[in-house]
């Protein structure tokens, strides 16, 4: 059953970096991201407060964002906080957009795919998979 999954899945306080410009959406990841034990850093596009909110972060275990977002599309924000953090911060990237064109974009650049409608389960599944490789080295 649903619940079930949702149980499966316990963040150890993995930081999850969020970029998502639907208030609506956003809220309900953030939600749920931290009622299954994940800390949740909601970033703004605007370049000013990225450079400040980076600046307190001292690592980002994941990074959730949504494809189209006001001003760019996800790839390339997830590339300008791997260019100041950290090359190999998983990240996740929820699109309704299925053009052979960005799904060749975003193969390019190492991270994981989700297509909309995603249910907030499938994604806390899909960070728990990706945080575990990783603390793994």
């Amino acid at each position: 059953s649903p619940t079930r999954a949702v149980m499966s899945v316990q963040g150890q306080g993995q930081v999850i970096g969020l970029l998502e410009n639907d208030e609506h959406i956003r809220e309900a990841y953030q939600q749920a991201l931290q009622g299954l034990g994940f800390e949740v850093v909601v970033f703004s596009e605007d370049e000013r407060v990225l450079q400040q909110q980076l600046a307190h972060l001292h690592h980002i275990d994941c990074l959730l964002t949504d494809y189209h977002l006001t001003h760019h599309t996800g790839d390339v924000f997830i590339s300008r906080i791997r260019d100041e953090f950290n090359d190999t911060i998983p990240a996740i990237i929820v699109s309704g957009d299925t053009s052979p064109d960005a799904l060749h974009k975003l193969q390019a650049l190492s991270l994981s795919v989700l297509h909309k409608p995603v249910d907030i389960e499938v994604i806390a599944q899909e960070i728990q998979r990706l945080t575990a490789a990783v603390s793994v080295h």
